[in-house]
């Protein structure tokens, strides 16, 4: 479970600082799509290896751990350190390195290392190597950690910005009420589906999850149509408005199944139309979460607001573990938690970033909020 969750902070701190700010929205979207690819992958593989060729679970378990070792090669082969990252923390020569290197991979010929630059309140100031590694040791968070005290310091510090005046109340808090209230509803669903589809007397049930599986796919196109605009909280707000009411629609079948009425075909559609709405919502909340924290703590912002998702998903295996019996009501649990997660963003403190740069610290001990600049000439 740890190594599950553990590539969230980094993957999307590394697809938001790597990004230009006119396509951030899209790239991070894409990235995030590939949990469909990821989920119609097991889907497909419990189709086979059970249904069809009736193997051992070994065999599927071997399966699915194929593609995170395909990642693992695709990691240490393809991916750079962010530039921005490097930068903010004085590392000038390795940010110049790692930008020529991507550059240069992208056709690009231009030495970009005489061209980083500072620009500290209001008045731009070049930096000298030297100065530049005081001043971020002054202003951002220590540089190497060599003890498990420094680490532990280090990580202390970051907490206590993420829950700091400045962002506190209006940034780190309501977005780990969404991401624990988006994990639990979702988490309701998603890893019993296959049960709640039992429950509710559906045939076929690993074809009616592959379907429930490609809903990803409309969710992901709404994504990619919605996310610059309207933008990222619209987005949010309607997607999981309206997945909070296809549970219920879901609920409404289920009550009638009990009753001795099955509607196959009112059950599959608002299962996947909450699926695909669903998939919208956590799109649209992936891209906000990485844009929105500066860089100096956005993986530990990150990390904190995807470990409190997972409290949420946890917790949810156990209530639906105990209302298993009673699908009707797992569905309108759920859909309450959508309502808390889609009424939540009405108390951030901040605004639409569609296509705005990112920030990359606090206001700091000086007062002064600190912006890498590349100059265009």
């Amino acid at each position: 479970a740890a190594a599950v969750g553990a590539p969230d902070p980094p993957l999307f701190s590394l697809v938001t600082e790597l990004s230009p700010s006119k396509y951030r929205g899209l790239l991070v979207t894409l990235v995030a799509s590939f949990w469909m690819i990821g989920n119609l992958y097991i889907a497909l593989a419990g189709l086979v290896v059970f249904q069809y060729l009736e193997w051992s679970w070994r065999i599927y378990v071997a399966a699915c751990a194929l593609p995170s070792l395909l990642a693992f090669w695709m990691v240490l082969r393809y991916t750079y350190e962010s530039p921005r990252f490097l930068s903010a923390r004085g590392k000038f020569s390795r940010a110049a390195s790692v930008a020529n290197k991507i550059g240069e991979s992208m056709g690009y010929s231009e030495d970009m290392s005489d061209y980083i630059r500072y620009n500290t309140g209001h008045r731009r100031k070049a930096f000298s190597e030297a100065d530049a590694e005081r001043h971020c040791q002054r202003q951002l968070l220590d540089d190497e950690y060599t003890t498990p005290f420094e680490v532990l310091r280090s990580t202390t510090k970051a907490l206590s910005l993420l829950y700091s005046n400045e962002i506190g109340s209006g940034t780190t808090c309501p977005l780990q009420l969404v991401w624990f209230s988006l994990c639990f509803g979702s988490y309701c669903l998603v890893t019993w589906i296959n049960a709640i589809f039992v429950m509710v007397d559906l045939d076929d049930i690993y074809f009616n999850a592959l379907m429930f599986a490609l809903a990803n796919l409309p969710g992901n196109i709404i994504s990619f149509l919605a996310i610059d605009s309207p933008g990222r909280i619209v987005t949010l707000i309607s997607s999981l408005v309206l997945s909070a009411l296809s549970l219920v629609l879901f609920a409404w079948y289920a009550y009638l199944s009990s009753l001795g009425t099955v509607f196959t075909a009112g059950i599959v559609v608002s299962a996947c139309a909450f699926q695909a709405l669903q998939t919208t919502g956590w799109n649209s909340l992936d891209v906000m979460t990485g844009e929105i924290f500066p860089t100096r703590i956005r993986s530990t912002g990150i990390g904190v607001c995807t470990a409190t998702g997972r409290v949420g998903a946890l917790l949810a295996q156990f209530a639906s573990g105990a209302l298993i019996d009673r699908p009707v009501v797992i569905l309108l649990v759920a859909s309450f938690s959508f309502v808390v997660a889609a009424i939540t963003p009405f108390s951030f403190e901040y605004g639409e970033m569609a296509r705005l740069p990112l920030s990359d610290n606090l206001s700091g001990e000086g007062g002064n909020k600190t912006n890498m600049n590349i100059p265009k000439d």
